[in-house]
């Protein structure tokens, strides 16, 4: 350990002498002691004036259409502003994914999701939401909304969904199935001097590979605040890894021009690429515009498991 420890301290003077001003030295990040001191801000310690809260009620379903949606037991519920469902929501189509398209406009991408839409396509798909003056009403307030679903067949298992004939989660699948796209890579060669190398090899290995789905697993709950002021101009304070192009999907989202709608990215408890996306932040830029309230939508552990981004599952065969 001693002779260790010898020898960094001999690699750091070696620079010193040499007058480099970072390299080979120890950079204290900049923010460390704030954290160990537990005097960083996250956004769930944050509170604005007038501040009520949101919840959303997720789908238990994988694949069901919602028939009805009886409201009337939470928003009698005292204490709640708003329920807001597919029912009484605008449906503009959007795509979350705009960070992946950044050579096209957002009015140019494929669009597929809505804020609230008339089918639930997995565990964790938004049913309803409801804005309450606390955490603790409108946690009840989403437990007394009634849904009737009614069931369609779904696609569990993945290698089973890209087959021709299976149930189709989105109806824009290639060719009636429920791949978005077929692409085939082989770097700097073509599919005819590839398969000639391998047939001509003296040795081959050709092996499938698989994985399950992998959530991020950051400490911190997803959690969004949104302002909705009388000049019509709409906040969203949220931990995201892309604030422009969540700017260009949330204007896109609620029908709002870009230049009424500001992102401010707050300090990030983890990300590791799972808040590239826009998530729930419409949601509570739709309550704060219905309610011209300050909104809190924060998640719990199961629900940002359920309902937020993750690492597919993959079966990848390998032949070299």
């Amino acid at each position: 350990m001693n002779s260790r420890y010898q020898e960094i301290k001999e690699f750091e003077k070696s620079f010193n002498e040499k007058g480099f001003q970072y390299v080979g030295k120890r950079i204290i990040n900049r923010d460390s002691e704030m954290k160990a001191a537990g005097e960083t801000i996250y956004i769930d310690d944050m509170r604005l004036k007038g501040m009520i809260y949101g919840k959303i009620l997720f789908s238990p379903h994988a694949h069901s259409k919602i028939i009805s949606i009886d409201a009337s037991k939470a928003e009698a519920l005292p204490g709640v502003y708003a329920v807001v469902h597919f029912f009484n929501s605008p449906h503009i189509v959007y795509n979350s994914a705009a960070r992946f398209y950044m050579d096209s406009s957002p009015t140019d991408m494929p669009k597929t999701e809505y804020i609230f839409d008339e089918t639930v396509k997995y565990v964790g798909d938004r049913v309803a939401a409801v804005a309450a003056e606390t955490q603790e009403i409108a946690e009840r307030a989403v437990k007394l909304i009634d849904v009737e679903y009614e069931h369609i067949p779904a696609s569990i298992d993945f290698e089973k969904a890209v087959e021709y004939g299976s149930p189709q989660a989105n109806p824009n699948g290639l060719d009636g199935t429920n791949l978005c796209g077929d692409w085939i890579a082989y770097g700097n060669s073509t599919e005819e001097e590839t398969i000639k190398s391998i047939e001509s090899a003296d040795f081959t290995f050709k092996d499938t590979f698989r994985t399950q789905r992998v959530h991020h697993g950051y400490m911190e709950p997803v959690c969004h605040i949104a302002e909705y002021t009388r000049d019509g101009k709409l906040t969203i304070w949220t931990s995201c890894q892309n604030v422009f192009c969540f700017r260009d999907v949330i204007s896109m989202a609620l029908e709002l021009p870009q230049n009424k709608v500001r992102v401010i990215k707050t300090v990030s408890g983890g990300a590791f690429g799972g808040k590239l996306e826009v998530m729930h932040e419409v949601v509570a830029g739709l309550l704060s515009m219905r309610t011209r309230r300050p909104v809190k939508v924060l998640l719990n552990r199961k629900e940002t498991f359920i309902s937020t981004r993750s690492r597919h599952p993959a079966s990848i065969t390998v032949y070299t």
